[in-house]
């Protein structure tokens, strides 16, 4: 990315600046201002303008402190415009551009080939309306498309007839400050990481659109978001398409991967960084995800053992209730008391119980990965995979790390297609669709 020069605003005061890889430093200092930032932690957006005469905003700056002044910051995202017209950066409409999205929604929906003759050499290509290629569904009252752009290469000396590709767009009911776009830049990665499995999702183009004074939606600005370099390699074979999904089902799907953020501080922990990470595992990676099942299966199934047995509950009131008539009133003793009654009111069957019930309420879309382990790892298909997962759990968690046998090894297979069935548990989704999706994500 090009060194960009220009000038901001804050304050009132003006201040001269250079954008190189999203830090930003103030020209170097002096008695003026040296001190107007010192204060400063965090501004949410600067507006500013480019040497060349373009309208910039800086978004999500962290202004870096030194001992003796502050006059630089990094950033998360920042907005240019496309043009020397004066622009005030409220859009209503953000697309976005990825290889990802084409593998999702592919470009072939915008594509018919008809009175194909082999023997001539000759057929028809026809591309479809716009119209005819849409899909649309809603995510917090902001309307969520898929679509196909397409261009017609005119150039003589090319090979190549043209190009398609497939966009993601944001579009609002009423302008909005754009200093939304990290919000739903992070929107579209987490969907995406989910899709694929991994994390390494690009972003090659974040378009801007306004309305102009004839209420025309007009390209105004491009977006440029900070992210990791990308080595995407998933193909529509090993990733999860809008084929694989209910169509009635993409909406809630995408609301509620990408309002997971607000919700889970773990979801950085179900995907891998990158496709060739998805079976690299050590102790400490089996941890992470023994936490992520456990944390989500809590939250799928909070009262699990009360609910599933009537006998547990039973016994648990009856130990609470003499537990009860015991009295402890002041001292260590009572602070014991307390958190061993705790320790009992919030236990909810042993983690083997967890582990099995997941596992035989999915044995279809789990049977690929439970076939691998009986291959690959010789594991018997009566094998109880619910106190192989508890025992080393429990080994890891009380700091006793082991090399993982075979064992461990094919119980991890299975934890992280556990985690996304657990995901998906409240969404509904036909057998079919569930098995397939499971089954092209982990082979």
């Amino acid at each position: 990315m090009e060194i960009i020069t220009g000038t901001f605003f804050l304050n009132e005061n003006k201040y001269q600046f250079t954008l190189n890889n999203f830090y930003v430093k103030v020209a170097e200092p002096n008695s003026l201002y040296m001190d107007d930032f010192k204060d400063i932690d965090q501004i949410e957006s600067i507006k500013g303008i480019t040497s060349d005469g373009r309208d910039i905003l800086l978004i999500q700056c962290s202004f870096i402190k030194n001992i003796i002044f502050c006059n630089s910051f990094n950033i998360q995202c920042f907005i240019l415009s496309n043009s020397l017209t004066p622009f005030d950066f409220m859009i209503d409409r953000i697309t976005f551009y990825s290889p990802a999205i084409n593998t999702f929604f592919s470009p072939k929906y915008a594509r018919q080939i008809v009175d194909n003759k082999d023997s001539t050499g000759e057929f028809t290509l026809r591309i479809a309306p716009f119209k005819n290629t849409e899909f649309k569904f809603d995510y917090n009252n902001v309307e969520c498309e898929l679509n196909v752009e397409r261009y017609i290469n005119l150039k003589q000396e090319s090979s190549e007839i043209g190009t398609l590709k497939s966009i993601f767009s944001f579009n609002f009911p009423n302008p909005i400050f754009a200093d939304i776009i990290p919000h739903y830049s992070i929107a579209f990665f987490d969907f995406f990481s989910f899709l694929n499995c991994n994390k390494s999702i690009p972003i090659d183009k974040i378009v801007l659109y306004s309305r102009d004074k004839n209420n025309k939606r007009i390209k105004t600005a491009y977006a440029y978001i900070h992210l990791q370099p990308s080595n995407y390699k998933n193909t529509a074979l090993d990733s999860i398409t809008i084929e694989d999904i209910e169509s009635e089902k993409i909406g809630a799907l995408f609301s509620k991967i990408s309002n997971l953020r607000k919700l889970d501080n773990r979801i950085h922990l179900y995907f891998p960084k990158e496709k060739s990470e998805l079976y690299y595992i050590d102790p400490a990676k089996w941890l992470l995800l023994a936490i992520c099942f456990e944390g989500l299966f809590s939250e799928v199934y909070p009262d699990f053992k009360s609910k599933t047995k009537a006998s547990f509950t039973e016994v648990k009131n009856q130990m609470l209730d003499k537990i009860n008539e015991l009295e402890y009133n002041s001292g260590k003793k009572k602070d014991y008391f307390e958190k061993l009654k705790r320790q009992i009111e919030i236990y909810d069957g042993i983690l083997e119980e967890k582990f099995n019930y997941v596992l035989t309420n999915n044995r279809t879309p789990l049977e690929n990965t439970l076939s691998f382990n009986m291959a690959e790892y010789h594991i018997a298909e009566n094998e109880n995979y619910g106190n192989i997962y508890m025992n080393y759990r429990n080994k890891l968690a009380h700091g006793n790390i082991e090399s993982m046998t075979n064992k461990e090894l094919a119980v991890s297979r299975l934890i992280r297609p556990m985690i996304y069935l657990l995901l998906l548990n409240d969404l509904d989704f036909s057998l079919k669709n569930l098995t397939s999706i499971i089954h092209k994500l982990f082979k």
